[in-house]
């Protein structure tokens, strides 16, 4: 984010201050050559004058200042300085402004030299004295002269305006035309970083969100690349469409209906509760979509009928604000990056739509159509990656509050199967276990029952036994009354196939119930796996309590595994489980292929002091 900041202050600076650096250059310049003539100007009245028809002319205005917005859409404009050279050596100057469709140049010195020169945004870069977005004119200025300098300026559609227009030496205009296009890089080199991330987003994810984000972006693109002339890397001549700024209102209803389409998916627009404005950004997309091809068709400059389009734009905006204030509402978190990122491309589109009355001129109000785009692309590609690690997490914690279903699930089942094996099978083996023995007592006399009915009692005994540890093992009531400590040793202190060593050093642990219950499915749920999985003849079980944290270890001298190649199965994802959902603890796990498992719990005491 910092650097960020840094890279913005600098694309600020160096788009807003070029004429301030430009108008210290040239009055530098202007002190050299003795010249403190102002431009002076004069409108075509609807017929196209020549230059020598120009000349004799004297209804001339002076200009006060840059930049400046002439009233006229349809006429063209002549300018007119005279420079002076006082030195005895010849001397050379660069007159440099952007954004013309056509300037025609024309000079005159005191020998009545005649010269001229054209350039504009319908000439192809590379026939331009300087390839370049910005427009430079030679003049030549002979030795102790003075030279007369007549721009003819002629935009078709847009507003003739000039931002600047500067009078530079050789050198300071190369460092000029430079420290400019370094924003512009800035602009395109981060524009198609962000076109990349798009691309790589909706390939991996295939999701509309992403599709729509690099439409505007790829928009975004295209305009910013056709207003500063790099469509003449591909073509020789700047086709109709281009010339009457056609593409331009086209690009621009596009990318308003692409950026509400992207708005709803970002912000997370419930379809259902905002059915009915949905629907209606649909009839204004239809309405503006239906609009441009009428036009069009009629051959028409979509420039004079921009007034038709701004409501509907307007309209789409206000819906999309609409669904911003819902999501706010909902406290939605990334929306506030959305409306970090929208407001100050609004504000340059209130530029826009004013721009008859606000006196702010085209040119410079592309360079704030490139700031506010940087901005607003930047953040929503902050935000969509919040979004993505919003939505992973919420995935996440679904899948977590899934589990513990399932685990809940399970416990209540193995709760159920335990009372009925206790309560109905575990009866039911005793009373028949009850019949045969008065069975016996009535019918054999003392200790001369057979022996087959003295194994069948016996067996039901046994069986007995075998229910009510089944019964317990699923659920372990016992502890109650055994403790955790007695309970481990108790069944599993005395088995042989695989081998347990218990250890439980330090004074006997008085655990809260809860504790004690989870800590003894952990050992049961380990020692499953490893009798499972392991082929281990060795299995040791290790708990121990300190002043701040309580360990389980569980350590077997099995097989192992791959920690990399390996994911959780159901035995260690519900060990996992107990162990830092249900306890607040953490799990290691270490295993390699040969080298036995091990698997640490540790639960600090502050946490069992909570969960008691």
């Amino acid at each position: 984010m910092i650097r960020f900041c840094i890279i913005l202050n600098l694309f600020i600076y160096f788009l807003s201050g070029l004429p301030a650096q430009a108008n210290e250059a040239e009055h530098t310049l202007l002190n050299r050559n003795q010249t403190n003539d102002q431009w002076i100007m004069l409108e075509e009245s609807g017929k196209t004058l020549s230059y020598k028809e120009v000349v004799r002319l004297n209804n001339w205005k002076s200009i006060e200042k840059f930049p400046i917005v002439f009233s006229t859409r349809s006429n063209a404009i002549w300018l007119q300085k005279t420079l002076y050279n006082t030195s005895s050596a010849r001397q050379s100057v660069r007159i440099i402004t952007k954004g013309i469709d056509s300037l025609n140049t024309f000079c005159i010195n005191q020998n009545n030299q005649e010269k001229t020169f054209v350039t504009g945004k319908f000439i192809p870069l590379l026939n331009r004295y300087v390839a370049s977005q910005f427009l430079v004119i030679p003049v030549d200025l002979p030795a102790k002269s003075q030279t007369r300098v007549f721009l003819r300026l002629y935009n078709q559609s847009y507003h003739l305006s000039l931002p600047y227009l500067q009078i530079l030496d050789p050198k300071d205009s190369i460092r000029f035309i430079k420290v400019g296009e370094i924003g512009y890089n800035i602009y395109f080199g981060g524009l198609l970083l962000m076109i990349l991330f798009s691309i790589i987003l909706f390939f991996f994810f295939q999701e509309r969100l992403y599709f729509f984000y690099l439409c505007c972006l790829i928009c975004s693109f295209i305009m910013a690349a056709i207003y500063n002339d790099f469509y003449y890397l591909i073509i020789d001549k700047a086709p109709e469409f281009i010339r009457n700024k056609n593409i331009f209102a086209v690009l621009t209803t596009l990318l308003n209906i692409l950026y509400l389409l992207f708005a709803e998916r970002y912000l997370n627009v419930d379809t259902r509760k905002s059915s009915r404005i949905i629907k209606f950004s649909r009839v204004i997309m239809g309405i503006l979509i239906l609009l441009l091809i009428s036009l069009i068709s009629l051959k028409k400059e979509l420039f004079y009928y921009r007034t038709l389009f701004y409501p509907l734009f307007g309209t789409n905006t206000l819906v999309m604000y609409y669904h911003l204030t819902r999501s706010i509402q909902k406290k939605y978190s990334p929306s506030w990056y959305f409306l970090v990122a929208t407001t100050p491309i609004a504000i340059v589109s209130l530029l826009e739509i004013t721009s008859d009355f606000n006196g702010v001129p085209v040119q410079t109000m592309h360079d704030f159509y490139y700031i506010g785009t940087f901005i607003e692309m930047f953040f929503l590609t902050i935000g969509i990656v919040y979004r993505f690690r919003i939505e992973r997490t919420n995935a996440q914690i679904l899948q977590q509050e899934l589990f513990v279903t399932e685990i809940k699930t399970q416990d209540r089942e193995r709760e159920r199967i335990a009372k009925d094996l206790h309560d109905n099978i575990g009866a039911s083996i005793v009373g028949v276990q009850y019949q045969l023995l008065e069975f016996a007592e009535k019918y054999f006399s003392k200790n001369e029952s057979p022996p087959d009915f003295q194994k069948t009692i016996l067996s039901l005994e046994q069986t007995y036994k075998d229910v009510r540890g089944l019964s317990h093992d699923l659920t372990p009531q016992i502890l109650t009354n055994m403790g955790l400590v007695e309970q481990i040793r108790e069944k599993y202190g005395f088995k042989s196939k695989p081998v347990f060593k218990l250890s439980m050093p330090g004074e006997p642990l008085h655990l809260p119930a809860f504790i004690e219950l989870t800590l003894y499915k952990i050992v049961n749920e380990a020692v499953l796996n490893i009798i499972k999985h392991a082929n281990a003849t060795e299995v040791g079980i290790e708990l121990s309590q300190d002043q701040k944290t309580l360990k389980l270890r569980i350590e077997d001298n099995g097989i192992g595994f791959n920690l990399n190649q390996h994911k959780y199965g159901m035995g260690l994802s519900n060990i996992r489980f107990r162990a830092e959902s249900q306890l607040n603890g953490t799990l290691t796990l270490e295993s390699s292929p040969g080298n036995g498992t091990i698997i640490l719990v540790k639960i600090l005491i502050k946490n069992i002091s909570k969960k008691s």
